[in-house]
């Protein structure tokens, strides 16, 4: 794999659970690391619902292959969250994971 073609620079994030002080937990999203990937779009959709719009937006990404990147996960560029919705090795050699990821859905 070319490390030209890996010209995005974002954050891989994990959710995180903290006490909130009452006996409950907040959830929230904590940097993981920086990662090198390749971002395209690849679809979007729109759709009404209860009177308000809606709209998604399905990306690739593509970044260098790495254990820790997966489903449970989310990678953001320029302050937009990508929801990993499928990651996989398409070579089956360890190079590079392609990523299905949306955006503009509820995280």
């Amino acid at each position: 794999m070319q490390a030209g073609k890996l010209r995005h620079r974002a954050e891989l994030q994990r959710q995180d659970e903290t006490s909130d002080g009452a006996g409950g937990v907040t959830l929230a999203w904590v940097k993981e690391r920086d990662i090198w990937c390749h971002i395209r779009s690849i679809s979007g959709v729109q759709k009404m619902e209860s009177m308000r719009r809606e709209s998604s937006i399905s990306h690739e990404i593509t970044v260098r292959y790495a254990d820790d990147v997966d489903t449970t996960k989310r990678i953001v560029y320029n302050g937009k969250a990508f929801n990993l919705d499928a990651v996989w090795d398409p070579d089956e050699i360890g190079e590079r994971l392609e990523i299905i990821a949306s955006t503009g859905v509820p995280t």
